[in-house]
Parts: structure tokens; sequence; C-alpha cells
């Protein structure tokens, strides 16, 4: 869906493998930037470096698609924008699929990085061939470190709170992400600025910190909410409020309207039905921070994903 802000629109430039791809409007500026940049310096070379940067990024962000596609999903579009590209699907994921999903891009990446290390090897590093396998190896190699960093939400940073979701819950694992997320930026920008990797660099890292920084805010938000007024750290719900959640979970609806949320999105629901999966969701969510991941049979475990994914929209890759 397009946002009113037109800063924020998107245009579709092509159709790959049946799945629609287009460019923001923020690519197309800052695209445009460096293209008229680069004219005026005479330096086509970096023309080409940028024409490298999007396509590496579409395959990498076809690597996704593709994986998530075999998993049953439907794919809405790719997405290039200003430092990245935007993998949508309708749908939630398994807990395990998301991890093979997040992790289906950074393997293109490695998969292109193999030949173009063997080409620069035996390739003139002055002749244009040369020139060329070096910055696919330098591109597809920072494309892949950068991606597994465990920030949310690169890659590595879904792949790693998929894998926090399971022994932690939805909150926890939100306010651990974050929290990690946070730490490695501030590494990170400590590092680009000692060793001047540009103004670019620290916009996407700081763009990556607002990120987290609301991340932070809605898991300490979700953690206060879960508490009785002054309770202490651990959440002793009162027995009427159990008795209602199981209740409502147990529901004959229950399953059609998580079938329905999936389909249609959370926004097709009342707000009464939503109250019924987000009782569902606090009830395994308590058990889970209670009594650890030995308390939900992996049943349960993937209702909980799937409803952390159809509570929170659709998943960002």
């Amino acid at each position: 869906m397009l946002s009113e802000n037109r800063l924020d629109s998107r245009y579709r430039v092509l159709t790959l493998f049946g799945i629609p791809v287009y460019l923001s409007l923020w690519a197309i500026l800052i695209a445009t930037f460096f293209g008229l940049q680069a004219l005026m310096n005479r330096q086509p070379e970096l023309l080409l470096w940028l024409l490298l940067l999007a396509l590496i990024i579409l395959l990498h962000e076809l690597g996704h698609a593709l994986v998530a596609r075999r998993f049953g999903q439907h794919i809405l579009g790719i997405t290039l924008h200003l430092f990245g590209g935007l993998m949508e699907h309708a749908g939630p994921l398994s807990r395990r699929q998301s991890i093979v999903v997040a992790l289906a891009g950074p393997a293109v990446n490695l998969v292109l990085l193999i030949p173009a290390l063997l080409l620069r090897a035996v390739l003139d590093p002055a002749g244009f061939a040369g020139w060329l396998a070096a910055a696919l190896f330098w591109l597809n190699l920072v494309l892949l470190l950068f991606n597994l960093l465990p920030v949310y939400p690169l890659d590595g940073g879904q792949a790693f709170r998929a894998i926090l979701y399971r022994r932690l819950g939805a909150a926890r694992a939100r306010l651990v992400s974050a929290v990690t997320s946070l730490a490695v930026l501030i590494g990170a920008a400590v590092y680009a600025i000692l060793s001047d990797f540009g103004a670019l660099s620290l916009m996407l890292l700081g763009l990556l910190a607002v990120i987290n920084i609301q991340e932070l805010r809605l898991a300490l938000l979700e953690r206060r909410l879960s508490r009785p007024a002054g309770s202490a750290r651990t959440f002793r719900p009162l027995a009427r409020a159990r008795r209602w959640i199981a209740r409502r979970a147990a529901a004959p609806s229950f399953d059609a309207l998580l079938r329905r949320a999936e389909q249609a999105g959370i926004e097709a629901l009342s707000p009464d039905e939503r109250r019924v999966l987000v009782g569902r969701r606090a009830e395994l969510d308590l058990r889970l921070q209670a009594h650890g991941a030995e308390s939900l049979n992996e049943a349960e475990q993937e209702l909980l994903f799937r409803l952390e994914a159809v509570l929170h929209g659709r998943v960002l890759q």
C-alpha cells in the first residue's frame, strides 16, 4: 500500500517471476543526485557502481521473496529504498520459516561472492573486467556482513528475534532484540566515525537506531501494561482475568478469527474480536515467561508466533 506522503511514494518499474518491483521516490532522488555528481565530475564508474548496487539488492530481495513463496506466501512486491530493499508478503510465517526467509537474502550474497572472488583472483585489476569483479566482490561482502548483524530489522536481527521468541516470549524478545540492536549500532557508529566512512553510513545507522528506539519503547510499554498496578517484577494475573482469557481463547470462533486476520489483516476484525486474539496471546506469553519453553507444546509455540505476526502486521525483510 502506498503512503499518502508523497516522499514515501513508490513507482512500479518491472515484474520478475510474477513479483512486482518498485522504486521508492527517495531511491530515485538519491540515485539522481549521485548520477548528476558522476556526470559533472566525469566519473562513469560511480554510475556503474550504483547500478551494480541496485542489481545486487534486487537479487538479495528476490532470495527472500522466492523462499517465502516456496512456503506458500503471496508476494506483494519488492521495493528498493534509499538504503536497501523491502520484500512484503501476505500472511504470517512460522518461527522456523521466518528464520529461513530472513537468511535467504544473505545466502544470495554469499553465492554471488564466490565467483566474484575467483574472478578477482585471475583478472587484471587494472582492466575493466578486474574492476568489475572487485566491485562485485566488495559490494556482496559488505551487504552480507551488514545484513547478518543482529540489528532489527536487518536479516540477522529478524532471525535473532525469531530465535529469542521461543524462550523469552514476544515482549521480552522485542526488548532484548532492541537493546542488542542499539548496542551494536553504537559500536558501528563509533567505528564509522573513526574510519571516516562518510555521512551516508551514519545516516543509515541513525535510521536503524530510530527504528530500534521505537521498538524499545513498545517493548517497555508492553512490559508495563502486562503488570497490575503496584506489582513487583513477576506478573501475577488475577484469577478472574485468567478465567476471562481462558474463556475467550476457548471460544469456537477463535480459529475462524485467526484465519480471517491472517487473510484480510487485523483491521478486518472488530475491537471485540481483536481482544480475543490479544487475550490468547497474553495467556500463552504469560505461561512462557512464568514456566519457560517447556510449558508450551510445539503447536502452542507456533500459534504464539502466528498471533504475534498477525497483531504486528506485515513482516519486514
